[in-house]
């Protein structure tokens, strides 16, 4: 379980804490070492094993700390590029020690006479020289040196100049040891001189890159950069010191306090240093705790915490801030979070852009600041002569320098003066800013780490002012900008969504509210003279009275009038209604009809209009009670057809509800007699209905009609049915509309191929038809030319295909009918019959039907059987073929043949067997052998065309199949007795089956010729028109 730093040091327990950290200090303490002096090199070529003779780069050692103790009266050790461990071996308890009267510098080539010739050194160039702490396994951090470096007494006599110190891992799990503290250095009672050195991917418990106690380092031009801790101080801790940082950088570092720095009683002293993308639980930048550190000219730029994201400081906490720069931090407190019985300090400090709260306090005093710049929400501070800005103040995201424009420009204290050399404070400010620019250019030193090197430009202020605070929806409202600064200006207004402008570069301008909520209205003013631009914002409620509380309800018909009224209004209610009926007050519904009846309505209060609201009134009808049965029968462009009765009630019509897309369209009395209907033992045969196709319906879309019993719910079988028509079809007496098949249900199995030919329309002006099949599930297509249905699916259920025409006028008609897919496991029964009757070059043909269901189509799977068990399927086919054999026969009505076309894989001799789909009844007759002999198969060609009339004599139409022409242009001709044409059909190339209707409802009685013929064949049949 990971330490939280902060429980080692509770509010009440300073006494603890220090005994604490006097053993540490205990631990530290290191022995001293003799003086040297001259000049030391060391490269990590060198093979003089004697350090004390390497007195130039010719006579070399490897042995970096050998040739630091070998200075016995103090001088300089040289130390050229390349990596140096404290340890050739796998100790981790061994480390560099810097030395008192001895100055260490690296980054030589190697062939330097004067240090003046060193390759240049600083925060973007790092040196070429690099002490490692990674002295076990490459790469492995949990065999490293627990210090680089570790100091003990070191006076500002010791410098360390130019070096790289990385792979320090102070992981020791126990804090009272000083195995657990500070990867990088460890400063202990010690004040070396550090510059130009890079602290990178260093760790520990504490104190990631660097720890100090007691102890006072100066670093000069120094960066802590991805060092690591599990407590406090990922870049630095410091512990009752007081350390000198100038120039330096924090970038990347990570602790749980303290990403970038963790002061624990003391005062460091920062001045011009960066902290950038550093991160913690508390204080991504900073820590502070019972120290009061000095920050002047530094920048905190997108670092993160959950508290404090910049800077966090409680229990006698009390930094002071001088002109610093706060931007992109986030957390709690995105800039600082203060806490307890801390103290903040803030002179000439600019926040932006740090989130939703800037500045975050609980308990104590807020915040002081004085002559800083915020954002106008940022909150949780005291203090006088502070700005705000609506506009950012620096040049960019990245580029913190400040624009002409800025307001942060001469805004800071005016007391403010520099001076020669540090200590630094509000009156005596460092010299340069943080880009090394004059920090003081003009009279007055600016707000910020950066000062603007030149004259600002005229800079304006503005405020808004709306004429009202509220004001009715619909209504407008004067808004108006008042500027400080400038004459030669632009303005620019933005309305929020539900609001609108007149005007959005005029000054005034007015707003519409459109919705009963605030609105926020900005305006940027800019002035054209300088650029320089200004925003700011009003705000206005949109006052409207409520929407009126009125309540639907669902009442009987024959009830009493319903009255609807809303009590929550207190002015004038208007109202709409059905059929356009619309008034003031109260709203009476009468229940005389049934139906739906929407309402809506409005509250007018003072001339403000509420948002509209709506009641739905349900009049049902009567609960109708009876032994219902009923069919649809039809469904196309022309009407929706069907029939209902009531067993109980014999020769009593039924009201019957339309359903169009499971939308009431009304209702209609089942009062048209048919005669099958009174044949069949359906009372007075007064039962059946034919609902008119409104042209609303005729829209080229795909519409679903039903029917029920009004009042009931009982729903009319063989139904929904589905259509598909278009607007500006020609009158009937120019052009008529596809004529539609008799549809059946289809069944089919999942997972098994399946073919069929569907029935053609036919066309009253024996016109090209092109044919359509709509619903179709993944896996099945419709070929239109030849009408055909194939494939297999993986999908089961039931489907509602519309199958559709269109002539070539453009009128079109559809049918509905429903497709079953059933699943692979589904068990069919039935009382069954069937044959396999033949095999040969025109398909595999037979017949087959249901006992229990005589005029109900079933689906024929076809399949080989080499050995028992081994089965492939062929494919499927419905067994939906009249043929006037099977009728007379007694097999329902008739149309149960039907005709397979095997895959090419199947070839004379191939045994073939059929059953019901998802039955095991096998057809009579199987296995049977497949037999196609080429050598016969013109002779049958010119033998095999086949025509047979549904039904003769015939009354309206003729009906007529064919059969042996597929693949070939059919044409139809049907003449009277006297050879005058009554009806024509072109097919461009014919299907397995092709069926067709002729309408011969305006021709007499008589004899009829109908003339059947392809390329190669041609077949007469006379027909009988009946009356």
């Amino acid at each position: 379980m990971k330490k939280r730093f902060t429980s080692l040091f509770p509010t009440a327990a300073v006494g603890a804490l220090r005994t604490r950290f006097f053993w540490l200090e205990c631990l530290l303490v290191l022995s001293g070492a003799a003086s040297a002096q001259t000049t030391r090199f060391v490269s990590t070529t060198g093979t003089n094993g004697n350090p004390a003779t390497a007195t130039s780069w010719a006579t070399a050692t490897s042995d970096l700390q050998g040739a630091i103790n070998s200075l016995t009266a103090g001088g300089e050790v040289w130390v050229a590029g390349g990596t140096y461990k404290p340890t050739t071996g796998t100790d981790r308890e061994i480390y560099f020690r810097m030395k008192n009267n001895v100055a260490i510098y690296g980054g030589f080539v190697g062939t330097e006479a004067n240090r003046s010739e060193r390759p240049p050194i600083n925060l973007t160039t790092p040196s070429s020289t690099t002490l490692s702490g990674d002295i076990g396994t490459v790469g492995d951090p949990a065999d490293n040196s627990y210090h680089v470096i570790s100091n003990s007494s070191i006076t500002s006599t010791g410098i360390l100049d130019g070096f790289v110190i990385t792979g320090g891992n102070a992981n020791y799990d126990n804090t009272l040891d000083s195995r657990s503290i500070g990867g990088g250095m460890v400063n202990n009672s010690s004040n070396p001189i550090l510059t130009n050195c890079s602290f990178t991917s260093n760790s520990a418990i504490i104190g990631g890159g660097m720890f100090n106690i007691t102890s006072s380092p100066i670093l000069t031009n120094c960066s802590f950069t991805s060092n690591t801790a599990d407590e406090g101080g990922g870049g630095m801790f410091n512990r009752s010191s007081n350390p000198i940082l100038t120039n330096c950088s924090f970038t990347s570092n990570t602790a749980d306090e303290g990403g970038g720095v963790h002061n624990l009683l003391g005062s460091p002293s920062l001045t011009h240093c960066s902290f950038t993308s550093n991160s913690a639980d508390q204080g991504g930048g900073m820590y502070c705790i019972y120290s009061s550190p000095v920050l002047v000219n530094c920048r905190f730029t997108s670092n993160t915490a959950r508290d404090g994201g910049g800077m966090y400081t409680t229990v006698d906490g009390n930094p002071l801030l001088t002109n610093c720069s706060f931007t992109l931090n986030t957390g709690l407190g995105g800039g600082i979070y203060k806490r307890s019985s801390s103290n903040c300090s803030l002179v000439n400090c600019l926040f932006w852009n740090n989130g939703s709260y800037t500045l975050y306090h609980v308990q104590g005093s807020a915040i002081t600041a004085s002559y800083c710049l915020f954002e106008p929400e940022v909150t949780y501070y005291t203090g006088s002569n502070n700005l705000t800005t609506t506009t950012s103040p620096f040049v960019s995201a990245d580029n913190l320098q400040l624009t002409n424009c800025s307001a942060a420009i001469n805004a800071g204290d005016p007391t403010s003066a520099t001076a020669v050399s540090g200590p630094y404070s509000v009156t005596a400010l460092p010299q340069t800013d943080l880009a090394g620019n004059l920090r003081i250019y003009g009279n007055r030193v600016d707000i910020g780490a950066y000062e603007f090197q030149a004259e600002p430009a005229e800079r304006i202020t503005v405020s808004t002012l709306a004429s009202s605070a509220s004001v009715c929806l619909g209504q407008s409202v004067s808004l108006s900008a008042t500027v400080t600064g400038g004459s030669n200006l632009s303005y620019s207004w933005a309305a929020p969504a539900g609001a609108t402008l007149s005007s959005t570069t005029t000054n005034p301008t007015s707003a519409t509210l459109l919705t009963s909520i605030p609105r926020t209205f900005t305006v940027t003013v800019t002035n054209l003279s300088s650029g320089c631009t200004a925003t700011s914002s009003v705000t206005v409620t949109g006052n409207a009275a409520a929407p009126p509380n009125l309540t639907s309800t669902t009442v009987t018909q024959g009830a009493p009038t319903i009255v609807l009224t809303a009590s929550n209004c207190a002015g004038t209610l208007s109202w709409n209604g059905p059929g356009g009926s619309s008034g003031t007050g109260a709203i009476a519904v009468l229940t005389t009809d049934p139906g739906t009846f929407v309402y809506q309505a409005t509250c007018n209060v003072s001339g403000c209009v509420s948002d509209p609201a709506s009641a739905t009134v349900v009049v049902t009808a009567p609960t109708v009670t009876g032994s219902f049965d009923g069919f649809i029968y039809g469904g196309d462009c022309t009407s929706f057809r069907g029939w209902a009765w009531d067993r109980n009630k014999p020769n009593t019509a039924i009201l019957v509800e339309i359903l169009v897309d499971s939308e009431s369209k009304g209702t209609i009395l089942a009062n048209e007699f048919r005669q099958d209907l009174k044949d069949g033992g359906k009372g007075n045969g007064i039962h059946a209905f034919r609902w008119n196709i409104p042209d609303e319906l005729k829209d080229g879309e795909v519409h679903t009609l039903s029917a029920y019993v009004a009042g009931n719910g009982f729903t009319l079988k063989d139904g929904p049915k589905t259509i598909r028509c278009q607007n500006g079809i020609p009158p009937s007496s120019q052009n008529k509309p596809p004529v539609a098949p008799t549809m059946t249900p289809l069944t089919i199995q999942q997972g098994v191929n399946f073919t069929t030919t569907l029935p053609t329309f036919t066309d009253p002006e024996n016109g090209t038809l092109s044919h359509a099949l709509a619903g179709l599930p993944s896996g099945l297509t419709f070929t239109s030319g030849t009408r055909q249905l194939s494939g297999k699916t993986e999908i089961a259920g039931t489907f509602l295909l519309t199958y559709s025409a269109r002539d070539d006028k453009g009128a079109i008609n559809s049918v509905g009918f429903n497709l079953t897919v059933n699943p692979a496991e589904t068990v069919v029964t039935g009382s069954f019959e069937g044959y396999l009757d033949k095999l040969d070059c025109g398909g595999i043909r037979g017949w087959v039907w249901d006992r229990n269901k005589p005029n109900t189509p079933l689906t024929v799977e076809f399949y080989l059987e080499p050995s028992p068990g081994n089965i492939t399927v062929l494919g499927s086919t419905v067994a939906n073929i009249y043929r006037v054999d099977l009728k007379d026969a007694g097999k329902g009505n008739g149309a149960h043949a039907y005709n397979f076309t095997p895959p090419s894989s199947v070839t004379n001799g191939t045994l073939v067997l059929a059953r019901v789909l998802g039955s095991t009844f096998q057809l009579k007759g199987s296995p049977k052998a497949y037999q196609c002999a080429p050598a016969r198969l013109s002779a049958e060609t010119a033998e095999n065309l086949q025509v047979m009339v549904l039904g003769n004599p015939v009354s309206n139409q003729v009906e007529v199949e064919i059969r042996g022409a597929e693949g070939k242009p059919l044409h139809l001709q049907l003449t009277d007795i006297h050879g005058h044409r009554v009806g024509e059909q072109q097919v461009p190339q014919a299907g397995a089956v092709e069926r067709h209707r002729l309408p011969v409802f305006q021709q007499a009685p008589g004899v009829l010729v109908l003339r059947v013929s392809t390329p190669t064949q041609q077949k007469t049949v006379k027909i009988l028109k009946g009356k």
